[in-house]
């Protein structure tokens, strides 16, 4: 968490998951590119975290030759979404191969699993992935890192949720103690890490 009250969001997911559609039309401005890395910045108002003002979400590129443009985004991020499409199975199983790229690049760096419904194409009463299978695998990420990584499932064609989504995850990563807090509480759980399973 920097000084200027940033929330640091780094999404990672493959090239056809649609990471980018997670957060498009959220900032009034269009995504930038800096080395390759889209990036998007937006302001906020939460309820629980009222310190931060502005979230920066980076997307990052998923070929294997930028490995190290993504391992050099994990360790500033405050938490990282893993994103996946649960209407195209193989932005699923592809995310698997960054798992052991995240860990080897920083532990304790909050986790989440989102799978995101909502463009017209995508709104099917049974999808490609179901619900019970995501939460297997986001259990057996948590079985790995020690700690609790929720999955989530998003429809973005409601844009609100997106921002409200981002407090409710670390909501849920921090634990159920964390109300409101000041910015030096905030500061000292991110400090300790997620909550150990």
């Amino acid at each position: 968490m920097s000084k200027e009250n940033i929330l640091n969001v780094v999404v990672v997911g493959t090239a056809r998951s649609g990471k980018s559609e997670v957060f498009k039309g959220i900032s009034p401005k269009p995504a930038l590119r800096l080395n390759d890395v889209s990036y998007v910045t937006f302001n906020v108002r939460f309820e629980k975290m009222p310190f931060i003002t502005r979230v920066n979400a980076y997307i990052l590129p998923s070929d294997r030759k930028r490995e190290n443009i993504r391992k050099e985004y994990y360790e500033k991020a405050d938490v990282i979404f893993l994103i996946f499409n649960m209407n195209r199975r193989e932005t699923f199983e592809g995310l698997s191969a960054f798992i052991d790229e995240i860990f080897s690049a920083k532990q304790k760096t909050p986790i989440a699993l989102i799978g995101w419904i909502g463009l017209a194409e995508d709104i099917f009463e049974k999808h490609e992935v179901s619900m019970v299978e995501a939460q297997k695998f986001a259990d057996r990420i948590s079985q790995k890192t020690g700690y609790h990584v929720p999955f989530i499932k998003i429809d973005i064609s409601e844009k609100a949720k997106v921002v409200r989504l981002i407090e409710e995850i670390m909501t849920i990563i921090y634990g159920p103690s964390f109300k409101a807090v000041e910015k030096e509480e905030f500061e000292e759980k991110r400090r300790r890490g997620p909550i150990v399973l």
